[in-house]
């Protein structure tokens, strides 16, 4: 992409959501080299052009080499601003696309309406007046018969009813004739600021932009339209009184009764006259905190719906909790009781399994899982909740674990004494939850007994008495999260238009953010250990990471909701500060460095020393070939990845909860 004159540098970040984005673009100051080894999914680049209006848009492919089939695309970018340009590039339906970025046309800044307000900011308090100022960059009217204003709306949820309303009108901007070289296609308006007061309870709010023309006898025409999304983080819990809360048995599975067991085996799954249950991808179930292998999900039977959109969970399963209409496993007595048995597994892809329903629960409340098994018995067992998303397409798992029994060596007498529970907490987001239970061995059976639900309060209850704080020299129990995904916390995407995927929004991270600092705070916690970086990507706006969207799905959102990348890193602050844990933020560098990448590309005497060197005296990979190894007693690697660390405490400075930095020295990382 070439910028204007040599000298120019361009500012630019990626849209890929791919650990190695850097390996295959490369910054060469006035334009961007795309050098990819492999193909992608997805990906591109957005731009920051000043001075758009002198400025050209020159993009040069070459396929695998042969530079007689290259494809150039050049156009100016007043153009781009004014309308899409898409081009094919060959005979096999791959294009090419440059745009005006989703949100141009009404462009937003946010700060802080009282003195001091940090510019260009999304996080806010519960009662805070937010300034919002737009600069309108609109289609040229054919015909301007009357004048333009801008309507803004305040509301909670994106179907809910405004809370606040305000509109300005606009007014042209006037431009000189050096500015516009030909004739423009857009039409530019001066800035105009709304002061939004937030409502006084925690949460994300839309705020709904829309630039209508006005003319008479009360028409109005709209020209452009956008949602922008603030959030307001609370300094204290909203309810104080979540410690009195006790959990609610829901559903309990008995295996003593086997006329209800029989009764539910010869159920049809209601509401599809009697299909069982579709074909879905379903994701992979590690087992934590254990040397075990991870655990498949079954595949279930394939029912074809030909030119029906795939239904929703409640009308895929049977309106009653209970066991589904398909499923391994039988009834076996045992001198503990009734007992669920689950065979061996057909093959290491296809483990035993059964599915139990729990219908009617609370999306975002809380629910304890707790399966009783007998300690007699040789077994790993697989357990996870599964709910369609927020598009009803695709089967995610909420939560996955598991548990591995080994008998004594010697024989437990028949009692309470031979019962074991394992037990975890998950937050739903539908009212039909499926809890899956598998055993993935190939050589032995699985035992449990009573499967029981428990819902919560609000919050999750404590678990054991608070703990005073450790003496001088004793250690800290902090929660581990390993990458910054908090769909195990009950955070809901956000449903888009048409066939788009959800997304992750403001309402998505603060909801499982929330959860996770309260079910810390529940099991007696000191704080949290949060990877912040991981696979290339940072969770706050990073110009050395080149904002990679990894952990943020709404960063490349069609719909444009963030004025700026959401600092998520500054919402976790927020929020153990306000729960009083301690945070530590960790890094892992698993992925190529932008910093490196450049470098290790050119290669020659640049290269020489940056990449490790295995034992076999050659270039050692990652896993995966996402990239190299690089060596860290280079200076080079080493001052990247200070650089990294330095940005991050950057941000940091003045969080009174941060308990210093940590750096995950994983076996994928370098």
């Amino acid at each position: 992409y070439a910028a204007g004159p040599a000298t120019a540098a361009i500012e630019w970040r990626t849209l890929s959501t791919e650990a190695d984005t850097a390996a295959g673009l490369h910054d060469a100051g006035d334009a961007i080299e795309v050098a990819d080894s492999r193909p992608r999914g997805g990906g591109g680049v957005e731009i920051l052009v000043p001075d758009w209006r002198r400025r050209r848009c020159e993009v040069r492919l070459v396929p695998d080499g042969d530079e007689r089939a290259a494809v150039t695309v050049a156009c100016a970018v007043a153009d781009i601003v004014a309308a899409p340009l898409q081009q094919p590039l060959d005979r096999d339906g791959n294009r090419i696309t440059v745009k005006a970025a989703p949100g141009d046309a009404l462009r937003v800044t946010t700060s802080s309406a009282a003195s001091g307000g940090a510019a260009d900011a999304t996080i806010f308090r519960p009662g805070d007046v937010v300034r919002l100022t737009v600069e309108p960059l609109l289609p040229r009217r054919a015909t301007a018969q009357g004048g333009v204003e801008v309507r803004l709306r305040l509301k909670a949820a994106p179907d809910a009813e405004p809370i606040t309303a305000q509109a300005l009108p606009l007014v042209e901007r006037p431009s000189s004739e050096a500015d516009r070289p030909g004739p423009s296609r857009v039409e530019e308006y001066a800035a105009v600021s709304f002061d939004v007061p937030l409502p006084p309870r925690e949460g994300a709010y839309d705020i709904d932009l829309e630039a209508v023309e006005k003319g008479g006898l009360r028409w109005s025409r709209p020209l452009a339209s956008r949602t922008v999304q603030v959030v307001a983080i609370a300094d204290a819990p909203q309810d104080p009184a979540w410690r009195d809360g006790t959990w609610r048995v829901v559903h309990e599975l008995d295996p003593g009764s086997p006329r209800l067991h029989e009764r539910l085996r010869r159920l049809p799954a209601a509401g599809l006259s009697g299909m069982p249950l579709p074909k879905m991808p379903l994701p992979q179930m590690p087992l934590p905190s254990m040397s075990l292998p991870n655990v498949p999900l079954p595949k279930l039977p394939n029912v074809p719906v030909p030119g029906v959109p795939l239904p929703n969970v409640s009308a895929m399963v049977p309106r009653l909790s209970g066991l589904l209409a398909a499923g391994d496993s039988t009834v076996e007595v045992h001198p503990l009781g009734p007992m669920l048995r689950l065979p061996a597994a057909r093959s290491a892809d296809e483990p035993a399994w059964e599915g139990i329903v729990v219908a009617g629960v609370q999306p975002g409340m809380p629910h304890l899982v707790e399966v009783e098994y007998p300690l007699d018995q040789r077994a790993i067992v697989g357990v996870s909740v599964l709910e369609v998303d927020a598009a009803g397409t695709v089967v995610e798992a909420r939560a996955h674990g598991g548990f591995a029994v080994t008998p004594p060596p010697v024989p437990v007498a028949a009692g309470p004494a031979g019962l074991g529970r394992h037990a975890f907490v998950f937050w739903p987001v539908t009212r039909n939850p499926l809890v899956l239970i598998a055993n993935p061995s190939c050589r032995d059976a699985a035992i449990f007994g009573r499967v029981r639900v428990s819902a919560g309060p609000a919050r999750p209850p404590l678990t054991a008495a608070p703990s005073a704080a450790p003496a001088v020299g004793g250690r800290r129990m902090y929660a581990y999260l390993p990458e910054p995904d908090f769909t195990s916390f009950g955070a809901a995407a956000r449903p888009a238009a048409g066939a788009v995927r959800p997304f992750a929004d403001w309402r998505t991270f603060l909801g499982g953010a929330t959860r996770a600092a309260e079910w810390t705070a529940a099991q007696s916690a000191a704080g949290t250990m949060a990877v912040v970086y991981r696979d290339g990507a940072a969770i706050w706006p990073s110009r050395l990471t080149r904002d990679a969207p990894r952990w943020d799905s709404g960063a490349t959102a069609e719909v444009a909701l963030d004025p700026v990348r959401k600092d998520l890193l500054a919402m976790l602050c927020r929020i153990h500060a306000r729960e009083r844990l301690r945070f530590v933020p960790a890094l892992s560098f698993d992925a190529p460095l932008p910093a490196l990448e450049p470098l290790v590309a050119k290669g020659g005497a640049d290269a020489r020393g940056l990449v490790l060197v295995g034992r076999d005296g050659r270039p050692k990979r990652t896993d995966g070939g996402r990239g190299w190894h690089y060596n860290p007693l280079d200076p080079r690697v080493q001052e990247a990845v200070e650089a990294l660390v330095g940005e991050m405490a950057g941000r940091l400075r003045g969080a009174a909860c941060v308990d210093g930095a940590a750096i995950v020295m994983s076996h994928e990382g370098w």
